[in-house]
């Protein structure tokens, strides 16, 4: 694909995903958001986590942009996966390593590194707590750039998540409860901020009224994301039950 190819279909995403956000339930999801913000647990604290990029991924490779890349998609995975009580540490290994095409790294040096953050993730969902680690911005970053950067980190956390989650949708659970309902609208909703975000043009004008919409949304998906997730998860373990 061509470099101009590339922006076009950008272009196409944003103006997909935007259209998405002025959808008719878009304001009650908005509020919703707003709401579930309020019950979000505290952020973790600045101590490490074997589900951080810099433990999980530790040699992985000198490319900050594919740490972070590979980091989201092996939390979305780790996540979808601890949800499920039968999940076993070897199929999240093997979903890891499906993620990880291109690497040398075999199961004896995942697996280590897959049980911590299988073991953390659990742990925090028996308090019905999700860990979701904020994407910060440098005071030095531009706003555009910062959502170009969250949106990427959060739509592969998010897609990782729910294919894990459902199983490739064949956990009809965890599939009503992506699908069905206040709390899969929003999820939707929160997928097409993370790719408007993503998408934005990198000559796009700052101060183009449209942007500073989808800036506000992605500070109230990051607020609320974590107790969205929670209650996602929540849904489909009672329903099972």
């Amino acid at each position: 694909m061509t470099t101009e190819d590339q922006r076009i279909a950008l272009a196409n995403l944003h103006a997909l995903s935007r259209s998405a956000l002025r959808s008719k339930d878009a304001a009650a999801i908005r509020e919703y958001l707003e709401a579930l913000a309020d019950m979000a647990p505290e952020p973790p604290d600045a101590r490490e986590d074997p589900r951080d990029d810099a433990v999980v991924l530790r040699d992985f490779s000198d490319d900050p942009g594919v740490l972070r890349r590979m980091g989201a998609q092996v939390r979305g995975v780790v996540l979808g996966a601890g949800a499920h009580a039968d999940t076993v540490l070897r199929e999240v290994v093997a979903l890891v390593r499906a993620l990880d095409g291109a690497s040398e790294w075999g199961e004896k040096r995942w697996t280590p590194r897959i049980e911590a953050a299988l073991a953390a993730t659990r742990a925090d969902l028996e308090r019905d707590v999700v860990f979701v680690r904020p994407v910060r911005a440098p005071a030095t970053e531009d706003p555009l750039a910062f959502a170009r950067r969250w949106g990427g980190v959060r739509s592969l956390e998010l897609n990782a998540f729910v294919a894990t989650f459902t199983r490739d949708g064949t956990h009809p659970h965890a599939v009503a409860a992506t699908s069905k309902g206040r709390d899969a609208g929003t999820v939707r909703h929160a997928l097409a901020v993370t790719n408007a975000a993503l998408s934005i043009a990198r000559d796009a004008d700052p101060k183009d009224p449209e942007l500073a919409v989808v800036l506000a949304d992605v500070e109230r998906v990051e607020r609320a994301l974590a107790p969205l997730l929670a209650n996602v998860i929540a849904a489909a373990t009672t329903a099972a039950r």
